[in-house]
């Protein structure tokens, strides 16, 4: 019943680091359980994580041992966001590590410890990720991706009454679709313009035809009456 909606999460900022680095991730915890107010946060560390200490917000008490991260006594509103930090130092190896959270309320709580798998759709309670990378994280690394569920999926572009997926349409759909631009004008695709031509050369061929056979009959006319005796009277 306390289950999050696949909207909220608890994110880390930032979502990358440099490996074996010392450094210090807030990790934003979006909403409590339902109604009931978060009570405590137990962070699992990482394999190869090290020197991992709680810096507990104001009215909260941080502890830490070999195995966890735990921040208690404080109290934070269900629909209120509240940052929790934690300095560690990042693995050596490089890829990405999750901080399994268990997320304790005054009536219920929440754990987060479903694995985010690339390519497939995003689980009720993510564990928070950070990406560890070789050498300062890029722009891309630090980027955040939008909610499954969040407007970013679909963009409406104002004036060119026009709604598009955030999912980019292959070359070959792009080059065979009708491009409307303000205005009403559209393009035709380069495949029926083909069509429109083949079809103006025929129409041009057949009038051609039919008028060297109007003007052929009517030479024979002329040609016949010109040959024919006069009548007598």
């Amino acid at each position: 019943m306390f289950a999050a909606a696949a909207s909220a999460h608890i994110a880390p900022d930032p979502p990358a680091v440099q490996s074996g680095l010392a450094t210090t991730v807030t990790f934003n915890v979006e909403h409590g359980c339902g109604d009931s107010p978060t009570s405590s946060l137990q962070f699992k560390i990482p394999a190869g994580v090290t020197d991992a200490k709680a810096i507990p917000p104001a009215g909260w008490n941080g502890t830490q041992d070999a195995t966890s991260v735990t921040f208690s006594g404080g109290s934070l509103d269900p629909h209120t966001p509240g940052d929790f930090e934690i300095s560690f130092t990042a693995s050596t190896a490089v890829g990405s590590i999750s901080w399994l959270i268990v997320q304790k309320c005054a009536v219920g709580e929440i754990d987060w410890f479903d694995p985010i798998v690339t390519g497939q759709p995003e689980p009720a309670n993510p564990a928070p990720t950070i990406k560890i990378t070789t050498g300062p994280p890029t722009s891309d690394d630090l980027a955040v991706a939008p909610d499954d569920d969040s407007d970013a999926a679909a963009t409406t572009i104002t004036g060119a009454h026009t709604a598009t997926s955030a999912t980019a349409p292959s070359a070959a759909a792009t080059s065979a679709a009708t491009v409307t631009t303000p205005g009403a004008l559209t393009s035709t695709p380069a495949a029926n313009r083909d069509k429109t031509t083949d079809n103006g050369n025929t129409a041009l061929i057949i009038l051609i035809v039919v008028l060297v056979v109007i003007v052929a009959g009517g030479a024979y006319v002329v040609t016949r009456k010109s040959k024919t005796p006069p009548s007598v009277p």
